[in-house]
């Protein structure tokens, strides 16, 4: 049996109008075909595979596998629209699928080999009946198929050529995540005491001011998704406050709540949050350079603020054993170049519950990984612990709502909102252990491998 080139780009672009990118880089993964997602069009990542596969007998093979009925668990009606549309293209190289509601298999039209199963099977092309170009074009419009140039939206384009920058500028994404968590740290660290700004302090500052503003400009994306807002709380340290309160005469009223680390905190961190969500798209891993050797220099002032800050709450705590935990070290081999909070807990009290690997959640609440306290809410620290209590086993829709919901909001709650929790609980531990640790099993669950 032969399969034309013509008949393989339309069965390619028929898979892609019924299966999503991952389903269908999943299929040709489990058959060791390599796909290639960078390719941006599921049809054109599907004949791309195509061409990669060991013969013709492959590709049946894989079409065959795309039509097994547990891809259409959802809507079994969909896997006949399925064959029909592949059956009209098929026809055009006297071949066909001969389906029953167990299997499928890639025949000649009108005989071949009979999928073995109890039922009958079903041939949605009448045998020895050859549709025309225009009966092939009907079928495809009756699904909403046909479409012969798939041509990408403004935003699909904008979308793709964003992904190549961040892709191909891994190192500058990498920096300016680090450059953003300092300034954070200096904003915090001058906010605590406004009114005695420091001249390396206020250095700092604009120091990672520019340096933000420089990568964003130079990365220039356009798709709303990947637009990073950059907030500028103030001008500089010394003339923040001014600013913000005003000079205090009625010719100079500010709306603006007063200047505060809780007011400008909120901004800072959404603009984070955009720059976390650029990170896990770009691959982290790269030596130090000339402005990571400046942050390793900034980390030290930050460290020495927080040292003086701790020195006191140290006093306030007298007679209970204090250990400093995770200290700030400013070293060469520290892998995110970025300062690390001090963290303080009476050795007595503070215990590991649950450790995965080097992720520990503490009786205290906090999970931290080696060492460092991760932020994240209430509902996903409980959400990671399951995932830490079941590391490398599946853990399904039902087990989540069963351990973490209440028993009367289980109905209401939708399978889509705990796929968003999973998922952004993903997102945070992947910015700390630098890679996939939280794995999908397609329509059962998922798996944690730490």
């Amino acid at each position: 049996m032969k399969l034309g080139a013509r008949a393989k780009e339309q069965i390619a672009r028929t898979i892609g109008n019924f299966f999503t990118t991952n389903e269908i880089l999943n299929v040709f993964t489990d058959a060791n075909i390599p796909a290639n997602r960078e390719l941006y069009a599921k049809w054109h990542i599907t004949l791309d595979a195509f061409s990669k596969a060991s013969g013709v007998d492959a590709i049946f093979g894989i079409i065959e596998e795309f039509c097994h009925p547990l891809n259409f668990k959802q809507n079994p009606l969909r896997r006949d629209d399925f064959i029909t549309a592949l059956n009209a293209v098929l026809a055009y190289d006297d071949l066909e699928i001969q389906s029953t509601e167990r299997t499928a298999k890639v025949c000649s039209a009108g005989g071949g080999d009979i999928p073995k199963d109890a039922g009958t099977p079903k041939k949605t092309t009448p045998e020895n009946t050859t549709p025309s170009p225009e009966e092939v074009e009907e079928a495809f419009d009756n699904f909403g198929l046909y479409d012969d140039t798939e041509i990408p939206t403004e935003d699909d384009m904008k979308d793709t050529e964003d992904i190549r920058k961040i892709t191909e500028n891994k190192e500058v994404v990498r920096q300016l995540r680090d450059f953003h968590q300092m300034l954070i740290d200096v904003v915090e660290i001058f906010c605590q005491n406004l009114k005695k700004p420091t001249k390396e302090l206020n250095d700092s500052y604009l120091f990672l001011m520019r340096k933000i503003h420089d990568i964003v400009y130079k990365l220039d994306l356009q798709h709303r998704f990947h637009v990073i807002n950059v907030y500028r709380p103030f001008k500089d340290l010394y003339s923040a406050e001014i600013e913000w309160n005003g000079a205090g005469d009625g010719l100079d009223i500010r709306l603006n709540p007063r200047l505060s680390w809780d007011a400008v905190r909120p901004s800072l961190y959404k603009a984070h949050s955009d720059i976390v969500r650029i990170c896990a798209i770009a691959e982290e891993d790269s030596d130090m350079s000339d402005d990571q050797k400046r942050l390793e220099e900034i980390a030290g002032l930050v460290a020495e603020a927080r040292t003086k800050k701790n020195a006191k709450i140290e006093k306030q705590r007298r007679g209970f054993p204090i250990e400093i935990i995770n200290p700030i070290q400013i070293t060469k081999e520290v892998h995110t170049r970025t300062s690390t909070p001090l963290v303080q807990r009476n050795t007595d009290d503070l215990k590991v519950e649950i450790s995965a690997g080097d992720l520990e959640s503490f009786n205290d609440g906090s999970i931290r990984y080696k060492g460092k306290s991760i932020g994240m809410r209430n509902q996903l620290k409980d959400l990671c612990r399951l995932f830490m209590g079941k590391p490398n086993r599946l853990v399904t829709i039902d087990d989540i709502k069963e351990e973490l919901i209440h028993s009367d909001k289980r109905k209401m709650t939708s399978n889509t909102t705990i796929s968003k929790y999973v998922s952004e609980l993903h997102n945070s531990l992947k910015v700390h252990f630098r890679k996939d640790v939280i794995f999908n099993q397609k329509e059962e669950g998922w798996f944690f491998r730490p």
